[in-house]
């Protein structure tokens, strides 16, 4: 293919050659012009309206010449020469602006030498610290820190929100409503997930694993969603979906995610239910379980093989079953992994009793239970039943349970993992450039 310049060039000198020998025409009316005229140059076709372009750019004419019957002129073909190029050369901006070098992902300006600025390491871009409300005490500590990842809130949580849907201040049927400060506390701070971000925030390159029992995913989707949309969590397991064949997964799927499920075929209770990061390569095993319900996925970080076993066991099922069941499925695990994970409801109070089901698995396959807070809030003392079993207590950074509403008397159960999570792909962004032209 001929080069772009070669041809804009070629291109140009055609024009101005047709431009110089085109024939002065007698007109008395626009319809008298040549309707239309075509230029060729290799494969561009251009086809031009001829009387157009003497609408256009033939209003230098005197309002005398115009009155008269007859006159002479010649269509301005060098006015209309530069649109025509622009035309040929594809995309480009009215005003292109100034382009800076290292611009501020937020104010746009330049980030020069000697301001303070930070480069995010996912957008690769700039940003000034004002911009981004960083204090001194955390850029300095972040410049003593090099090798320390930093993203920017934009990264951190692509998706944010506004409160001026729920601005009410001029409406007047609210002006008369009075509202305490521990309900203004709870309006103010509208974002139920909040110590899921300073968890996020704290472990940004880290993996970050989580279980709830739901009890019944249906109406509940739209809020369980936010956790993933926004990025917070990296896989998430769910327990009592009580969802069956008449829900499809379309219903359910989240952009960024992959989606594994294993319904009760017996009743309508219980239910397992995965998100995982769609980057993370994984697949997903449904292990045959007598009395309880199992989903197993299996993933690959960094070169190691991981299973992580999602668990649940309904409270009329006696805790035998955790043995008998959770036996075969570790010992399988255990042939085809390095390390893994089981984690769920168990229904199994691992804060009353010690020989307990859940207590011998532990010894038997030297695991350990990073949950040690109370889990469950359904009776009078609460009960710690959602547990989450590590192979290898080394590469776990800490095991939290965190309050939410969405589910009846359940909390979140999340473990922080010391796995480095896959780099998101950065974006190639292609611009023309006007500096050599």
């Amino acid at each position: 293919m001929e080069n772009p310049i070669a041809l804009s060039i070629k291109f140009m000198y055609i024009c101005i050659f047709y431009m110089l020998t085109l024939p002065a025409v007698n007109v008395s009316d626009y319809s008298d012009l040549p309707e239309h005229y075509v230029i060729n140059v290799n494969s561009l076709h251009i086809q031009v309206n001829h009387g157009l372009l003497y609408k256009l750019y033939g209003s230098n004419v005197s309002s005398q010449e115009k009155c008269s019957t007859v006159h002479s002129t010649r269509v301005p073909l060098f006015l209309h020469l530069g649109s025509i190029l622009l035309l040929a050369c594809g995309d480009v901006h009215p005003c292109p602006g100034p382009n800076y070098k290292y611009p501020c992902g937020v104010c746009h300006k330049p980030v020069k030498v000697y301001q303070k600025g930070i480069l995010c390491d996912t957008c690769v871009l700039w940003y000034h610290t004002k911009c981004i409300n960083m204090t001194n005490a955390e850029y300095f500590r972040l410049a003593d820190n090099v090798d320390e990842p930093w993203e920017c809130p934009d990264c951190q949580f692509p998706y944010r929100f506004t409160d001026s849907f729920f601005n009410i201040s001029g409406d007047e049927s609210f002006a008369n409503v009075s509202v305490n400060s521990t309900e203004s506390e709870s309006v103010q701070d509208k974002d139920i997930f909040s110590e899921f971000y300073e968890l996020k925030r704290k472990y940004s390159r880290k993996f970050i694993v989580c279980h709830i029992n739901i009890n019944s995913l249906q109406f509940k989707h739209g809020e369980l969603s936010i956790l993933l949309r926004n990025k917070v969590v990296d896989c998430l397991f769910v327990s009592e979906t009580k969802l069956n064949d008449s829900h499809l997964d379309s219903q359910f799927k989240v952009d960024g995610y992959t989606l594994y499920r294993n319904d009760n075929q017996k009743d309508s209770g219980g239910g397992l239910l995965c998100f995982i990061r769609s980057d993370i390569p994984s697949y997903c095993l449904k292990p045959p379980c007598g009395l309880m319900e199992a989903l197993q996925i299996n993933c690959v970080f960094n070169k190691q093989r991981w299973s992580l076993l999602c668990a649940y066991k309904k409270p009329s099922v006696s805790q035998s079953a955790i043995s008998e069941d959770l036996d075969k499925v570790i010992d399988q695990s255990l042939n085809i992994c390095d390390k893994y994970i089981v984690l769920g409801d168990l229904n199994c109070d691992m804060l009353k009793l010690n020989n307990n089901a859940v207590s011998r698995l532990c010894q038997d396959y030297n695991l350990t239970n990073i949950i040690k807070d109370p889990t469950c809030f359904k009776g009078d003392p609460p009960s710690l039943i959602d547990v989450m079993l590590v192979s290898d207590c080394k590469t776990c950074k800490t095991g939290v349970v965190i309050p939410c509403s969405l589910s009846d008397f359940h909390h979140f159960i999340t473990g922080v993992l010391d796995i480095d999570l896959p780099r998101t792909k950065t974006r190639k962004i292609l611009y023309r450039s006007y500096k050599k032209l």
